[in-house]
């Protein structure tokens, strides 16, 4: 999918993912986003890995500090790297390294190609609230899903 076909409130997180893929960080360890509006911290379970850590004041998808910061943090050693990332549909960032529940689906399929984050992503973008979540996994492949399906 082009990227003018991409709601709008998920375009800057595909521009955040190829800005992060084309920096091409050392020992990443791959990335997870979940784009959410409030709906969602309402009716999820989740936990996070390093509850004494918030990301940056005011720190918004898609901008330099954003794509720097996330550079940073998704890669190996670094005590942020596992977990999801979690951002307000206006792109503004709220939580880090965040575990979320999900229930397996028995209409999702593994990918042969990918792993644990991927299927994860899937079946977390049919939550309520969820409007999409982006990966870029550790050899620098994007996937957006919305719905529980493949979007980009």
């Amino acid at each position: 999918m082009k990227l003018d076909k991409i709601p709008e409130e998920l375009k800057s997180l595909v521009l955040t993912l190829h800005s992060i893929k084309k920096i091409h960080p050392r020992n990443f360890s791959g990335l997870g986003i979940i784009v959410y509006n409030g709906e969602f911290l309402e009716n999820n379970k989740y936990l996070s890995l390093r509850p004494s850590i918030s990301p940056p004041e005011n720190l918004i998808l898609g901008t330099k500090d954003s794509i720097d910061y996330l550079s940073t943090i998704s890669c190996y050693g670094h005590e942020l790297h596992d977990g999801y990332i979690f951002v307000k549909k206006t792109g503004l960032f709220t939580h880090v390294a965040q575990f979320l529940e999900v229930h397996i689906d028995p209409d999702t399929k593994p990918h042969k190609d990918h792993g644990t984050r991927y299927l994860c992503s899937q079946i977390a973008s049919k939550k309520p609230g969820v409007e999409g979540v982006g990966n870029l996994s550790s050899d620098f492949v994007i996937s957006i899903f919305r719905r529980g399906e493949i979007i980009y």
